[in-house]
C-alpha cells in the first residue's frame, strides 16, 4: 500500500513539474549606427531559435550621456528622442532569420538603446544600440561579429509568473498528498 502511495505521489509531482527550455540567440550583441541627421541607416541582425518561435520586438532607449548596460535605465521610446527606428515588431523564427533594422535620427547627438525580442515563454534576448547622429555622412560597419545565446537568463525578466506558478504548484502538491493519505487511510480501515 505504501509503495502504491509513493508511486501515485511521485507521478503527480512529475506531471505537475513540467519544465520546458528554449534556446534563443541574437547576433551581433551590439549594433553601431553612425550617420548624418535624417539619414536612414540600416544593419542586419540575426535571430536564432532551436525550435519555431514567435518573436515580439520592442525597443527601449536611455537618456544618458554615456553608454550603460543596465536595461532598467532604458525607460524611454525612440520617438520621444526624435529617432525613427524601423524593425519587424513580430516574426516567426525557425532556426535562423536575418532581419533588417533601420534607424534615422532627427537631431544630432549620441543615443543609446536596446532592441529586445521576446517569446511567449517569458524569454527575451536583445542587442545594445549605439547611434551617433551628426552633420556629415560616415559609414560604420557592424564591429561585433559574435553571438549571444541564452537558455534561462533574460535581458528583461518577469519573475512574477514564475513565482505564482511555483507557489500554486506547491499548494496543489500538498493538497494532492493530503487527499491521497486520507484515501489510503480510509481503504485500510
Amino acid at each position: 500500500m505504501v509503495i502504491k502511495f509513493l508511486l501515485y505521489v511521485s507521478a503527480m509531482i512529475l506531471f505537475l513539474n513540467i519544465v520546458s527550455a528554449v534556446q534563443i540567440g541574437i547576433s551581433p550583441p551590439q549594433i553601431e549606427f553612425e550617420g548624418k541627421t535624417e539619414e536612414k541607416i540600416c544593419r542586419t541582425i540575426t535571430l536564432f531559435s532551436e525550435q519555431e518561435e514567435k518573436f515580439i520586438g520592442i525597443d527601449k532607449w536611455v537618456i544618458e550621456k554615456n553608454f550603460v548596460k543596465d536595461i532598467n535605465k532604458y525607460n524611454t521610446t525612440s520617438s520621444a528622442l526624435g529617432i525613427n527606428f524601423y524593425y519587424p515588431k513580430e516574426l516567426i523564427v525557425k532556426e535562423k532569420s536575418e532581419i533588417k533594422v533601420c534607424i534615422e535620427g532627427v537631431d544630432s547627438g549620441d543615443y543609446y538603446g536596446a532592441i529586445i525580442y521576446s517569446t511567449n515563454k517569458s524569454v527575451a534576448i536583445g542587442s545594445w544600440i549605439s547611434l551617433k547622429v551628426y552633420g556629415s555622412k560616415k559609414n560604420l560597419q557592424n564591429k561585433t561579429k559574435e553571438t549571444i545565446f541564452i537558455t534561462s537568463r533574460t535581458i528583461e525578466e518577469n519573475n512574477g509568473d514564475k513565482k505564482l506558478f511555483l507557489y500554486l504548484n506547491s499548494v496543489l502538491t500538498i493538497i494532492l498528498a493530503y487527499f491521497l493519505i486520507v484515501l489510503l487511510k480510509s481503504k485500510e480501515s
